[in-house]
């Protein structure tokens, strides 16, 4: 569980402060699946990078499962990272030089995974999004929807609890959005993942349980309701 207490995070910029987060509080419970909407340079990836802990707060708490990822050492920070946080980007973030297999490999290195057994969940894992016979291609020899596909294999291969996605649909067409957002639906309820999705499409949102929408550097929080 995500447990966010007066978090605020400051940017200088020149003779100024720019505030991107103003005390935010919020809850995430275990198996939870939040999506945070609203406009361009109010918040939104901030506050994903602050839950991942690639970036640190200026105030506040970011209590992970009674952890505070901002008062963690550089090295325990990264290791959590590694262990617990999966992350999905809208530009997949892919090694162009690496096959789509070795790209899903890189996310068990830094936890000593031995090579065999990297090869081997490498493989079931790009068998459960639907890759298993193209684990030996490039990423540019794979469409988009695919390449999404391959980055969701290396977010979830490592089993982390917490899935952390960034417009995982932005560079996708219609179709493929809709195909995607299925395979991260049927993910988040098989492995009881913990999911937070920045998205400006609200259909994407309302897939959601919750919707949190950010303005100004603070969030209010909704249910989703369903028909």
């Amino acid at each position: 569980m995500y447990k966010l207490t007066g978090v605020t995070r400051d940017y200088p910029k020149g003779r100024h402060t720019v505030q991107a987060l103003q005390g935010v509080d919020l809850v995430i419970e275990d198996g939870e699946w939040l999506a945070v909407q609203g406009p361009t340079g109010h918040g939104k990836s901030t506050l994903l990078q602050i839950l991942g802990g690639l970036d640190r707060p200026t105030k506040g708490v970011v209590d992970l499962a009674g952890r505070d990822l901002a008062r963690l050492s550089e090295s325990r920070l990264t290791k959590v990272r590694a262990a617990s946080i999966g992350f999905i980007f809208q530009t997949f973030n892919l090694i162009p030089t690496l096959s789509a297999q070795e790209n899903v490999e890189t996310a068990l290195v830094p936890l000593g995974v031995t090579p065999a057994e990297r090869r081997k969940r490498a493989r079931e894992a790009l068998a459960e999004v639907g890759l298993g016979e193209r684990a030996s291609h490039l990423p540019s020899e794979l469409s988009g929807g695919q390449q999404q596909r391959v980055a969701i294999a290396r977010a979830l291969v490592k089993r982390p609890g917490v899935l952390l996605a960034d417009e995982p649909t932005g560079n996708l067409d219609e179709g493929t959005r809709d195909d995607i957002m299925a395979l991260l639906e049927r993910m988040w309820r098989e492995h009881g993942l913990t999911l937070v999705m920045v998205t400006h499409d609200s259909a994407v949102a309302r897939r959601a349980q919750r919707i949190g929408l950010m303005r100004s550097g603070r969030i209010q929080v909704r249910s989703v309701q369903r028909n």
